[in-house]
């Protein structure tokens, strides 16, 4: 198998988009080693929420309503505004879509935090890079304090 990239993609696996390489390998998160659980959701997000989500691309669906709902109030204050129809009116802007993003969603990192995941890299990926005898790179999108970049480093290592 020629590996160039490894794309870890949801549930369920979608096509590599089409400004992704052919060289995308896509690896869906439900690998024929483990089988994951599929976890209980509550309604998705609605409201000014779903709005700024799909303003950065995300899909509102994927995220849970009621986090989302306690969350609403720092993103007013962040674009200091008192009303849902104020932040709307905001939101064209790209500073102020970025700082009412950056108030709903709450970073989580930790080594090794998706042990589905890193079975997969450890026993399909690694020795698929390393049959192909050259140092691979690694590009981790979207880590919020790095701690699973740190986890790819040290099972590379290992």
């Amino acid at each position: 198998m020629d590996i160039a990239h490894v794309r870890f993609a949801g549930e369920p696996l979608a096509p590599p988009a089409s400004d992704v390489s052919p060289s995308v390998v896509p690896i869906s998160r439900r690998s024929a080693l483990l089988e994951i659980p599929s976890p209980e959701r509550d309604a998705p997000a609605d409201g000014l929420a779903a709005d700024i989500l799909a303003l950065h691309g995300l899909d509102p669906h994927l995220y849970r309503q009621r986090p989302m709902a306690r969350r609403l109030g720092a993103c007013l204050r962040a674009l200091r505004v008192r009303t849902e129809a104020e932040a709307r009116s905001r939101l064209p802007r790209h500073e102020a879509a970025t700082r009412a993003l950056d108030t709903l969603l709450i970073g989580v990192s930790s080594f090794f935090r998706d042990p589905v995941v890193f079975e997969v890299l450890r026993h399909e990926v690694v020795p698929a890079l390393a049959a192909l005898g050259r140092p691979p790179r690694v590009w981790s999108v979207g880590c919020s304090g790095g701690a699973e970049l740190y986890s790819v480093a040290i099972l590379l290592h290992q």
